[in-house]
């Protein structure tokens, strides 16, 4: 199947209504790369929580990417996964910010020794 720029733009809006993303871009992206027409830049990696962070109640990552256009991002404590949390594309190009959701009123911030493992084209 070939993803048309319009089928992207429709996958665009209805993923909106989710998390405000670009999936059907990103998928497009990924298949252009696949078939040789396109370059996809991406970096991942894994980031502790310091209490700083905790403090502050949020972690700026840094990826290294010029800036970023879609990302995948877990957070763990003591080995279970953290729901609940608010991922963005930073203020500051290539960054992504992790927080706690501010729509769920339930759970915990982030806290020291979390670990964010993320992925970032």
């Amino acid at each position: 199947m070939t993803i048309t720029t319009g089928c992207a733009t429709k996958l665009n809006k209805m993923n909106r209504a989710a998390k405000d993303a670009s999936l059907g871009t990103a998928l497009r992206n990924l298949q252009l790369a696949a078939s040789g027409s396109a370059t996809i830049v991406a970096a991942s990696g894994s980031y502790t929580v310091v209490a700083a962070d905790a403090s502050n109640a949020k972690v700026a990552i840094t990826t290294g990417l010029t800036s970023v256009n879609g990302f995948v991002v877990q957070v763990r404590r003591s080995g279970s996964a953290m729901p609940f949390m608010a991922v963005t594309a930073g203020s500051v190009a290539g960054t992504i910010k992790v927080i706690k959701d501010p729509t769920y009123t339930g759970g915990s911030s982030l806290a020291a020794d979390d670990v964010v493992t993320w992925f970032a084209f």
